[in-house]
């Protein structure tokens, strides 16, 4: 079983100190020993750029001297979640985040963990680029650390990166015109891209080797736009689509002139007060307004997301997929992505999806039907009381069941239909090598929960050994299971062609287009990727997609 630390783990101690000379100027770091006593480079703090409120990142200016990068810079202003995380998980309150609660809007920097010797290649190491985070509301660099970091990747002979960008409204509020254009989370990570490509090869990095990493939409987002999607070479995107709901503000303008209207001003337009307001009184309004839409109609609902500027995004998303270079990509999800919200809301607004305590074991059919028409009252709303509501099976239908259900369906709708419509038409239209994954080790063999699945961030201890700052500690077969993620993924980031416990990872094809790896204790080679989600959605639903008035409401992106 895997269980929470509640502080955080004392690293070995520091060692010599190390300096690069880059066309920025010098930068001095510190050498950190890592358990097989091998050294690493770590380098903390690095600015690579200016962020202005409610306006694109400019680039940093050479410095005079010895830049000392010894210290995680200031996290960006993202309290206004995590405040509701530590409200809801203990073992997050447990957690001290020093690093974040002394956030600042002058916040965008990144650390760079590399090996200490030479590549024997002249091109130097791979990079693995990391945009840790979710949501669009939570970021921090100064979580995942670099001791984690230095075991998994860097003694494995890859050079890696996090970042510190904005987000939540600082990232993303926008009036819709030139006032306030929004995306600017967006841009900072392509600032850091930039800047990773210009400076890499001092610190041991290939420029022409990069890979990115992230939870969430965001590394879509990185293969969509064309100022983002020519800065990588391969890509790993874990459970998270700009085809989702989740991901794509529909209407941003009403919701930052809600945020205006608390500082007084008739809307977004020249609002003088919230380009002024102290970073307190920011989050105090967030906190007010709530930082979701007030009503959860489509399951989606956060406030403050990209947009389509025509700009970053110079087209609709769907006229982007099919006009990227091809990227080989490593996507997928866990057993029940939304799994969690049966339990736990961080939610503001409508509450729908979340069972309350005294009901969890006795939900029952009745509840799902009521939670489907309280959602979809149309002629969709009876393809899915038939689907999820009415499923003939022979297992036992008890609370258990329908919880599940519930859970399915919300995973659907916003993770499972988007993350495969967008891999099989990279792979199966426009010959994208994709490498398609499932999570099905649950962690908690012992939980009381009612539902026993994987849920979303499941994979992140894995690869960052920390959720959200708290470490963990592993039993033995959390260990096996990192042991073949982290293979699969250091085998892909090196060459571009993964393998897990010696076995080829093979990628989708018109022949296979439902095979994916299945991440457990034993991993192997699988087929029927969410097959039901998928034949019901994009089988059966958006091929009669003309019955069905309010579709746009679940995937307001996607296009057959």
């Amino acid at each position: 079983m895997r269980l929470f630390f509640y502080s955080l783990l004392v690293l070995p101690p520091l060692i010599d100190s190390v300096t690069v000379r880059t066309s920025y100027g010098q930068i001095e770091g510190f050498q950190h020993r890592i358990p097989n006593e091998q050294v690493v480079n770590v380098f903390l703090g690095i600015p690579f750029g200016k962020s202005d409120r409610f306006k694109k990142p400019t680039p940093i200016l050479p410095w005079n001297g010895v830049l000392r990068a010894r210290a995680f810079g200031p996290s960006c202003y993202n309290t206004f979640l995590l405040t509701q995380l530590q409200s809801r998980f203990s073992q997050l309150r447990a957690v001290d985040m020093p690093d974040l609660k002394a956030a600042s809007e002058d916040c965008l920097s990144l650390n760079i963990v590399a090996p200490s010797l030479p590549n024997n290649n002249s091109r130097g190491y791979p990079v693995l680029f990391i945009v840790n985070g979710g949501t669009f509301e939570l970021s921090g660099a100064s979580l995942l650390g670099y001791d984690a970091l230095s075991r998994n990747f860097v003694n494995k002979g890859i050079v890696s990166v996090t970042v510190n960008y904005r987000v939540g409204p600082l990232g993303y509020l926008s009036t819709e015109d030139r006032a306030f254009p929004g995306n600017y989370g967006l841009w900072d990570r392509q600032l850091a891209l930039l800047f990773t490509r210009e400076v890499i090869r001092e610190f041991g990095g290939d420029p022409a080797e990069i890979t990115v990493i992230g939870e969430g939409s965001v590394i879509s987002a990185f293969s969509l736009s064309p100022h983002t999607n020519r800065l990588f070479k391969r890509a790993i995107a874990l459970s998270g689509s700009m085809f989702s709901q989740l991901s794509i503000g529909a209407n941003c303008k009403n919701d930052s002139d809600r945020l205006s209207v608390y500082f007084g001003c008739h809307s977004s337009d020249k609002c003088t007060p919230i380009l002024e307001a102290p970073l307190d009184d920011l989050q105090r309004a967030v906190a007010d307004i709530g930082f979701v839409k007030d009503r959860l109609d489509n399951l989606g609902g956060m406030r403050f997301l990209p947009r389509i500027d025509h700009d970053f995004f110079p087209e609709s998303l769907d006229r982007l997929l099919h006009k990227a270079p091809p990227i080989p990509t490593i996507t997928g999800v866990t057993q029940s992505e939304s799994a969690m919200t049966n339990f736990y809301s961080l939610l503001q607004g409508d509450r729908r999806l979340v069972v309350p305590l005294g009901r969890q074991y006795s939900y029952s059919k009745a509840d799902l039907v009521r939670l489907i028409r309280s959602l979809d009252d149309t002629i969709l709303g009876q393809e899915l009381l038939s689907f999820y509501a009415n499923r003939r099976t022979k297992k036992k239908q008890d609370a258990s069941f329908f919880l599940k259900l519930q859970a399915e369906m919300a995973s659907d709708i916003l993770f499972n239909v988007p993350i495969y419509y967008e891999a099989s038409t990279k792979s199966l239209r426009h010959g994208w090598p994709v490498y398609l994954y499932m999570e099905n080790f649950y962690p908690f063999p012992t939980s009381d929960l009612p539902i026993n699945v994987t849920s979303y961030r499941n994979i992140s201890p894995y690869i960052y050994g920390t959720f959200l700052g708290a470490p963990y500690m592993f039993s033995e077969e959390d260990r096996l299971y990192q042991k073949q993620i982290l293979e699969g993924f250091t085998s892909f980031i090196k060459s571009g062609r993964p393998t897990v416990n010696g076995q080829q990872w093979l990628p989708i094809t018109t022949e296979n287009p439902d095979r994916y790896m299945s991440f457990d204790v034993q991993s192997r080679m699988a087929t029927g990727f969410m097959k039901d989600a998928v034949d019901f959605w994009l089988g059966r639903i958006f091929r009669r997609r003309y019955r069905y008035k309010n579709l746009d409401l679940y995937f307001p992106s996607i296009v057959l």
